[in-house]
């Protein structure tokens, strides 16, 4: 099963078979492998092309990697983020879900930045600001 840690900056959800060791382990230790994806859903979730997109991307990282991949999903709604990803993973092998780890983040503008903004396109330029805590990574998106 994959591993999902929840963030301080979204909505409060129950864990999924997320134990201490595994939050100690990937919240303190070094940061290795450190994407961001931007998952903005549209109306008809489970056939939208973001969908197909984020399922190639996901699965060619778990199957083209031994190490733990870390994804930060950025998106306008969590939960249903959450659902979408759990039904994307569920039928893989557990040697390709045991690869990666997820973090769920509410998209959200800094304040003053929210005058002028087309909604996704523009929130990657605010990781900087909105992560400070992480120092480096790697962006992926899903078109």
């Amino acid at each position: 099963m994959f591993r999902e840690i929840h963030s301080e900056n979204q909505l409060d959800f129950p864990s999924n078979k997320i134990t201490k060791e595994i939050h100690n382990e990937t919240m303190n230790g070094p940061e290795k492998n450190v994407f961001f994806v931007i998952f903005c859903l549209g109306q008809e979730v489970k056939y939208t092309k973001q969908v197909i997109s984020l399922t190639v991307l996901l699965k060619s990282a778990a199957m083209l990697t031994r190490s733990l991949l870390r994804f930060h999903i950025v998106t306008w709604n969590t939960v249903e983020s959450k659902e979408v990803i759990k039904q994307i993973t569920g039928e893989w092998p557990d040697e390709y879900r045991s690869r990666l780890l997820f973090t769920y983040h509410n998209a959200t503008y800094p304040p003053g930045a929210e005058q002028g903004r087309k909604p996704c396109a523009t929130l990657r330029l605010y990781f900087p600001e909105l992560f400070p805590e992480i120092d480096a990574a790697v962006y992926l998106d899903t078109d």
